[in-house]
């Protein structure tokens, strides 16, 4: 899944990684459909601040389970 980078949240989209090719350590990755939506990345400077916008990647596939220690954790 990669996130929305508009106001629409509704804009996050779902895709499968048909391949993973790795040149000079960088990863491209293949998917199986083109994004209907446009995802923003960037980096913009607003005065002091620069900031670096990219959209967040899911992988929905796994479900991972995060447990601290049980005597500190708060439960659930």
């Amino acid at each position: 899944m990669i996130t929305s980078t508009d106001y629409n949240m509704y804009q996050a989209e779902f895709v499968n990684i048909v391949a993973n090719d790795i040149v000079d350590g960088k990863s491209t990755l293949t998917i199986d459909t083109a994004f209907k939506h446009k995802h923003y990345a960037g980096v913009e400077t607003h005065g002091d601040d620069t900031l670096t916008i990219r959209a967040e990647v899911c992988l929905m596939s796994r479900n991972i389970v995060y447990r601290g220690d049980p005597g500190t954790s708060a439960k659930n």
